[in-house]
């Protein structure tokens, strides 16, 4: 059976955004991926 374990930095609350402290330091190494490393810190 396969077992699927996600985590999450910025949830919906509300009507806002909420983040999370990256516990794993995944966002940037992703977001470099994507070609959005600048977004990290702007987007806070």
């Amino acid at each position: 059976m396969p077992v699927y374990l996600t985590y999450l930095t910025v949830m919906p609350s509300g009507s806002k955004l909420a983040f999370f402290d990256d516990i794993y330091g995944r966002d940037a190494s992703r977001l470099a991926q994507l070609g959005g490393a600048g977004m990290l810190a702007s987007s806070r």
